[in-house]
């Protein structure tokens, strides 16, 4: 089967530039197309319409300018050796969970530890690179992860821009 690039979007100047750039376009429907949608419930659609089913799926959201075709196939070939259904990103935390208190000044998560070098080791979450298995896609989390999947580390931080502020930041890191 022949690998597709789909631009999934209900934005009008997104699907000009991707279909001047002979991609195909997955018209989202407006219920997918708000701040509410899971995209979970977007990733489950567009394989649904597909008329060639795919075997597999990667998710690129346009929201990381700091991507690059050799993270994709980085991604894929770390994807592919480690056996797992599902794969997405990790990166470094900028501040670890033991140290956040919520707004009502409570611990976010319980613990008695005081000695930052005693926390455990955690990683952050990235969407940076998503791929999964298209048949699986109902079995994860609406975060697209589940105990199946595997994490790429990220050598570094990567910036996800949705606010003028992470614009901002991306363009001072250049």
């Amino acid at each position: 089967m022949k690998a597709a690039t789909v631009v999934t979007t209900d934005d009008d100047e997104i699907k000009t530039m991707a279909i001047a750039a002979s991609l195909t376009v997955h018209e989202r429907p407006e219920e997918l197309a708000n701040d509410g949608a899971s995209i979970k419930d977007v990733m489950i659609r567009v394989r649904n319409d597909m008329t060639d089913r795919p075997r597999e799926m990667c998710l690129l959201y346009l929201t990381y300018p700091q991507r690059i075709y050799w993270d994709i196939k980085a991604a894929e070939i770390l994807f592919h050796k480690s056996g797992k259904s599902s794969m997405l990103c990790s990166q470094p935390v900028l501040t670890h969970p033991y140290m956040c208190i919520g707004a009502d000044g409570k611990q976010i998560v319980k613990h008695k530890l005081y000695r930052r070098q005693d926390y455990p080791a955690v990683r952050e979450i990235s969407h940076f690179i998503g791929i999964f298995k298209a048949g699986i896609l109902e079995q994860l989390n609406d975060n697209l992860y589940n105990d199946n999947t595997h994490f790429m580390p990220l050598d570094g931080r990567v910036i996800d821009v949705d606010t003028e502020a992470d614009w901002q930041e991306f363009i001072a890191d250049r």
